[in-house]
């Protein structure tokens, strides 16, 4: 009798103003068949104070004594889930609390600690799930940052060559950045080449064929023969002269136009502070010196990477 009245004197005391005197009777009613150990009735009672999902008690004191004895009554009458469900609703509302081992047998105890455990491997596993969003969203924002650094590049000034300008086939225009100009000497020039090269063979297949043909003493295919000589002489000539004039033209035009220098956009490098954990990165070794000219559609750029 006098540890119930304790109990019931702490329930008040603890209860807020609120709590109602009506709802401090209904409790001391469950709690007495409780200790009656007439469980049955005591689930009654308590399911009439917390049973639902909003419990009718005003007082948070009062709902947690009740889910305890609640969830005590459950299990000495058999419906372990259902008191497994009411302390786990007692521990969320309070995770700190415990037991009385002298009030409760070890059934209880043991029942109210495993829902204990269990909730805090959920808070840990939820805990754990959340660091691992955290962590792939910094190294999503980390990659978008990475990448909006590299797209954005950076414009620089790459000198052009007084040599490359003295090159002919167009490639001084091409550097210049005057790429029109630049296909019209190569195309044209590259035909001069081929017409060149090609009444170069033809004069020399045709000396062989005089020869022949003066051996046999045929004259009149011999003076065919030094007609087309002539000919093929006139046109590589002057395939080789225009060639040459183009050629020269095209130099001249080139250094007299020459571009000191001229701006390409080109991809940054990312930085040290930027490289995350996920990032690897390592010391490098020296790469030997390397020079590289490439001709393209719309530019020539010449590389120097030491």
């Amino acid at each position: 009798m006098g540890v119930a009245l304790a109990v019931g004197c702490f329930v008040a005391a603890s209860a807020p103003a609120t709590a109602r005197a009506g709802d401090i009777e209904e409790f001391e009613t469950a709690r007495a068949a409780y200790e009656a150990r007439d469980y049955s009735r005591a689930v009654f009672y308590f399911e009439e104070l917390v049973g639902g999902e909003a419990p009718r008690l005003a007082s948070s004191a009062l709902v947690t004594e009740a889910r305890k004895y609640l969830g005590a009554a459950y299990l000495f009458v058999g419906r372990r889930d259902a008191a497994r469900q009411q302390f786990e609703r007692l521990l969320r509302s309070d995770p700190r609390y415990a037991l009385d081992p002298l009030s409760f047998p070890t059934e209880v105890q043991e029942l109210f600690e495993s829902v204990r455990a269990r909730l805090e491997l959920e808070a840990q596993d939820a805990m754990a799930r959340a660091s691992l969003q955290a962590r792939a969203l910094a190294a999503e924002q980390q990659v978008s940052r990475l990448v909006a650094f590299v797209d954005e590049g950076v414009e620089v000034a790459v000198p052009n060559s007084r040599w490359l300008a003295a090159i002919p086939f167009g490639v001084g225009q091409f550097q210049n950045g005057n790429d029109g100009l630049g296909w019209t000497l190569l195309a044209s020039q590259v035909a001069l080449t081929a017409v060149a090269l090609g009444s170069t063979l033809w004069h020399q297949s045709l000396v062989g064929q005089v020869a022949y043909a003066r051996s046999r003493g045929a004259f009149e295919a011999v003076a065919e023969g030094n007609r087309l000589l002539e000919i093929a002489a006139t046109i590589e000539w002057a395939a080789l002269s225009a060639l040459g004039t183009l050629a020269i033209s095209g130099i001249l035009e080139a250094q007299l136009t020459f571009v000191p220098a001229r701006r390409i956009r080109e991809h940054r490098v990312i930085p040290p502070a930027l490289h995350g954990p996920t990032i690897a990165s390592g010391p490098r070794r020296p790469a030997p010196a390397d020079v590289t000219a490439l001709v393209g559609p719309a530019s020539i750029t010449l590389r120097i990477a030491f």
